[in-house]
């Protein structure tokens, strides 16, 4: 059925599938959720491009609850002050799709957490 649903989409003009989306979502929401993410993400990045020696204590305790929320697997089980002296001493760096991070098999000098938006 749902074959059949996405062809029929594709089969509308944008203007017809933009009214369909609207309908059956709710796109006003999902676009300020979108924008909110993006705004929570530049300011996570705005911090963590910092050098270390010029973060707030305070803007890397701000940051606990969303490194929670992001990496859960391993920071929830982490005491606070643990998550914090991380992301006062993490470094951030952006990289290209398909560029190589860590190669299988060598030994490695880094802990790495990626995020996309």
């Amino acid at each position: 059925k749902s074959q059949s649903n996405i062809a029929n989409l594709k089969s509308k003009t944008a203007k017809e599938r933009w009214v369909h989306l609207s309908r059956t979502f709710d796109v006003k929401s999902l676009i300020q959720q979108v924008l909110e993410m993006n705004s929570q993400y530049n300011y996570v990045v705005s911090i963590l491009s910092k050098p270390p020696s010029l973060r707030q204590q305070s803007e890397c305790e701000e940051l606990v609850g969303w490194f929670k929320s992001r990496v859960r697997k391993i920071f929830n089980n982490l005491k606070t002050e643990t998550i914090t002296d991380v992301i006062r001493n993490c470094k951030f760096e952006r990289k290209k799709a398909n560029e190589l991070i860590i190669k299988q098999g060598e030994i490695g000098e880094k802990y790495v957490i990626s995020s996309t938006i």
